[in-house]
């Protein structure tokens, strides 16, 4: 885990209940059980005190005391680009798979960034940027399972027609589809700690560069298109697979 965000998470300045808030917020994602607690004191429209409390993830720790440095003294808060990349989730086999299984990848996998995207979209500043983290599990070049892959479809789809609006929305909007992701407690790396050998021969025989990717590849990527100040990228799929050539 990065050190910087566990040092942002521990900053706890704001991290209290405001008693006399003039306006109060209650969330929890039901996806991953974090839940937060917002409380505000507005006047004459300007953000004069922020405070936060909850059960959650050091993620959504540190995303808090972020949110609540920039808040304060501000008479209105913009967006300038977010990351959707909430996702995943456990399957049976291909031709086990149930309705279940499918409403449970699309809530994780679709809804989980609509819910964010269409939820902040009036904050949004002209030509903000949005990156969907994806999966190359949406092509048929792998075989992962059905509902997972189909959910990840759909959010592919969301992407390149939700760029066609460009015009009303001014949102650049990009998906990035990485692929065989090493990292601890990977889906990969569980498999490569049961059978080291059967994973090795995967990367040699069908992964061109030889390489995994990194969630450090992934990151890189998304600043570039967070950051890159022309619209040129929108509606745009990304690939970031190695050049893998089989399931």
């Amino acid at each position: 885990m990065d050190l910087e965000i566990i040092k942002i998470a521990e900053k706890s300045i704001n991290n209290r209940p405001i008693k006399n808030h003039t306006h109060f917020s209650k969330l929890k994602n039901h996806l991953c059980g974090d839940e937060m607690h917002i409380s505000l004191i507005i006047k004459n429209g300007k953000i004069i005190n922020f405070g936060y409390e909850g059960k959650s993830c050091i993620y959504c720790q540190a995303s808090a005391s972020l949110l609540s440095e920039v808040s304060i003294n501000q008479k209105k808060l913009k967006i300038d680009g977010i990351v959707c990349n909430v996702g995943g989730g456990s399957n049976p086999k291909n031709g086990e798979e149930n309705i279940k299984n499918y409403e449970v990848n699309f809530q994780k996998n679709f809804f989980s960034s609509i819910n964010i995207i269409y939820g902040l979209k009036k904050l949004f500043k002209k030509n903000a940027k949005i990156v969907c983290i994806s999966s190359i599990a949406s092509k048929s070049i792998v075989d992962t399972p059905i509902a997972y892959s189909v959910a990840k479809a759909a959010l592919n789809s969301f992407v390149v027609n939700f760029a066609k609006n460009f015009k009303i929305n001014k949102i650049c909007i990009t998906g990035i589809l990485p692929g065989h992701v090493m990292h601890q407690n990977s889906v990969w790396m569980k498999k490569k700690k049961i059978n080291p050998k059967l994973v090795n021969l995967l990367i040699d025989r069908h992964i061109p560069s030889g390489e995994w990717i990194k969630p450090k590849d992934i990151s890189e990527l998304t600043y570039f298109l967070l950051s890159h100040s022309s619209n040129s990228f929108n509606g745009t799929l990304i690939d970031l697979e190695g050049g893998v050539t089989t399931k």
